[in-house]
């Protein structure tokens, strides 16, 4: 990540959920491989730092860095998703955040443990595909049911013998829907939005 970005009005910094997006927490706190200020709204220091959070990215470092977060506080949650988060405002202007090659590096699962971790689903929210991939070949079923509960596509026996799966929902309104996935007797559902 590289930031050009003015010093504590405008920030950037990484929030997760473990409940589908229900509620965000902040990722972590200030640290040499994290966040550069701990600052929090209201500190008293200055009067300038009115959405800081306690960790954030804030202030100038063009260089391209790597940055990295432990998760083993997280390896007991059945799902974990993470969102970026940038605040600025219209009275000073530079470059930006910028953002490459995010990666989650960690233990697969093998089909014997099935769980919300054994596949991830890109992009969501899609225009009209969405790819699931599968940490490894996994035989599966799934279905699409909308809000109404009302099943729109079904499909058993799927192979992803190449780990991955396109599901095509150009043909379907924008709107949210839930995919269930059933693989070795398990089922896992997770939430769709088609812009």
């Amino acid at each position: 990540m590289a930031f050009q970005i003015e010093q504590d009005w405008d920030l950037a910094y990484v929030e997760f959920s473990t409940n589908e997006g229900a509620s965000w927490s902040l990722l972590g706190s200030e640290s040499p491989d994290w966040y550069n200020s701990s600052r929090i709204a209201g500190d008293g220091v200055a009067n300038d730092c009115y959405n800081c959070v306690g960790g954030q990215w804030t202030g100038f470092n063009t260089t391209l860095t790597d940055y990295e977060y432990d998760l083993n506080a997280y390896s007991s949650e059945s799902s974990i998703i993470f969102r970026f988060v940038f605040h600025s405002d219209y009275a000073v202007n530079y470059e930006g955040v910028v953002i490459d090659d995010l990666f989650v590096d960690g233990t697969t699962l093998n089909n014997q443990t099935f769980t919300a971790n054994s596949f991830i689903i890109y992009p969501n929210p899609s225009k009209n595909v969405f790819n699931i991939k599968f940490s490894e070949p996994t035989g599966f079923n799934l279905n699409i049911t909308n809000l109404t509960g009302q099943v729109i596509i079904s499909e058993a026996k799927i192979d992803s013998h190449q780990n991955a799966y396109k599901l095509n929902m150009s043909n379907y309104p924008s709107g949210i829907y839930f995919l269930n996935i059933e693989s070795n007797g398990k089922n896992i559902t997770k939430k769709l939005i088609l812009n």
